[in-house]
C-alpha cells in the first residue's frame, strides 16, 4: 500500500493560484486573438502529442517569433489561464508505475478545473499503444475529489480499473498559454508556475515551462518544432503527474523520471528536485 494520505479540501485550499505574469503577457499582447469557440473546432481529442521542457528565457524569446504563425487564446479579455487539476490513482499508485514502466497502453484519471471561468471537467487520457493520445471528458459541477456514482460509470466506460480504488493522489496548479495553428489543425500549449500537493506537503518549480506541442498526426514543419531545433531543444517525457508523485511521495521508485528531475534542478535552481 504505497498511497499516502489522500490530498484533501484543506490541502487544495493551501495550494496556491498560478500568479498572472505581465512580463508574459507583454509578449502576448502581439499575437491575434482566438476565441474558445474557434478554438473548439480544433479539438484534438485523439492525437499526437510532444513536450518539451524549456525555462522562461527560452519562451521569452519564442513568443515574439511566433506571434506571426498562431493566435492565442483569449477568454474574457485574458491570456494566461489558470488550472487545477485532482490526480487520481489505485492505493498501490498502478497509473503512476505504468507510466514508469513505459507500458504501451496507459492511462491519467482526473479532475480539472479552468480556474477563469469555473468551468470543470472528469477526465481520461489514455495511449493507446500506437503513440496516440485519445482523451474523454465530461463536464462536471466542481472539481470532483471523490469518486461519486457518475464518475464510476464514466470510469468503466473509458478506463480499465476499479471506480472504488481510486482516490485524489496528487493536486496540481498552474498558468497555461493556449497557440493555435489552425491551417496545421495543431495547438501549442505552454505550462508555468507548476504546483505540486500531497502527502501535506507542497512543492513547485519555479522558472520551468512545460511546452506541449498537440497535432493530429506528426508533422515537422510546424513552426514551434523549428524554434526547439535552434535551441537544441529534445523532446521530453515530462508528466505533471508523475513528477508531482516523485517530489512528494518519499521513497518511491522513480528511476524513469531522473532525467526530467534533474533536468527540473538545473532550470529552478532547486536542490532538492532530484
Amino acid at each position: 500500500m504505497l498511497a499516502q494520505s489522500a490530498p484533501g479540501p484543506a490541502l487544495l485550499e493551501a495550494l496556491p493560484e498560478a500568479p498572472q505574469r505581465s512580463d508574459v503577457a507583454a509578449h502576448l499582447a502581439r499575437f491575434e486573438p482566438v476565441s474558445l469557440a474557434e478554438m473548439d473546432a480544433v479539438a484534438l481529442l485523439r492525437r499526437r502529442d510532444t513536450k518539451y521542457v524549456l525555462n522562461e528565457a527560452h519562451l521569452a524569446e519564442f513568443l515574439p517569433a511566433l506571434a506571426g504563425r498562431y493566435r492565442v487564446l483569449e477568454v474574457e479579455d485574458t491570456r494566461i489561464h489558470g488550472y487545477r487539476t485532482v490526480y487520481f490513482d489505485t492505493p498501490g499508485l498502478d497509473l503512476f508505475f505504468d507510466h514508469h514502466n513505459a507500458r504501451a497502453k496507459r492511462f491519467k484519471v482526473r479532475s480539472r478545473m479552468y480556474t477563469d471561468s469555473q468551468a470543470a471537467y472528469f477526465e481520461i487520457k489514455a495511449k493507446d499503444g500506437r503513440q496516440n493520445t485519445v482523451k474523454s471528458r465530461t463536464r462536471t459541477r466542481a472539481l470532483v475529489t471523490a469518486v461519486s456514482p457518475v464518475e464510476s460509470t464514466f470510469i468503466e466506460s473509458h478506463a480499465p480499473y476499479q471506480p472504488g480504488e481510486l482516490a485524489p493522489r496528487l493536486l496540481n496548479s498552474f498558468s497555461r498559454i493556449t497557440l493555435v495553428d489552425r491551417e496545421r489543425g495543431e495547438r501549442l500549449t505552454l505550462d508555468l508556475g507548476l504546483t505540486f500537493a500531497a502527502n501535506g506537503e507542497i512543492a513547485g518549480l519555479p522558472g520551468l515551462v512545460v511546452a506541449e506541442l498537440k497535432q493530429p498526426r506528426s508533422a515537422h514543419d510546424s513552426p514551434f518544432l523549428a524554434l526547439a531545433r535552434e535551441a537544441y531543444l529534445h523532446p521530453s517525457g515530462f508528466s505533471k503527474y508523475c513528477i508531482g508523485v516523485s517530489l512528494l511521495y518519499p521513497g518511491i521508485k522513480h528511476n524513469a523520471f531522473k532525467p526530467e528531475l534533474r533536468l527540473a534542478r538545473r532550470i529552478t535552481g532547486a536542490p532538492n528536485v532530484d
